[in-house]
């Protein structure tokens, strides 16, 4: 009864066939993962580009508005009118983005009634 390798060549088979699969299995576990991370990064590159797009927006308003109340020009309160119209249209594109995140709303939320204070 000795040991031949037409035997056991079956079970090794099976043993590196299982390997295969599992490391297969383990492999596309990992690239969804990845590809989900880097879709979330991008989603937050694009939500900093747009806050970003706020604050410039929500400056330039403050500016012009200040330089309306001082000198009476109405070229500032033009780029005052500009500014609000663009502020209000990036907060819609920011709560598009955060659309998935109530906490993110409620900040949301805050901000427009800060916004509301200032205009």
């Amino acid at each position: 009864m000795g040991l031949t390798i037409e035997k056991y060549a079956p079970l090794a088979f099976l043993i590196g066939l299982t390997l295969l699969i599992g490391i297969s299995l383990v492999s596309y576990r990992s690239l969804n993962d990845l590809t989900r991370t880097a879709d979330q990064v991008a989603r937050t590159h694009e939500l900093i580009g747009q806050l970003e797009e706020v604050l410039s927006d929500y400056k330039d308003a403050l500016i012009a508005s200040r330089g309306y109340a001082l000198t009476g020009n109405e070229n500032y309160l033009d780029i005052y009118k500009d500014g609000k119209r663009k502020v209000d249209l990036d907060l819609l594109e920011v709560r598009r983005l955060t659309a998935d995140n109530p906490q993110r709303g409620r900040q949301l939320d805050a901000i427009d009634q800060i916004e509301q204070q200032t205009y």
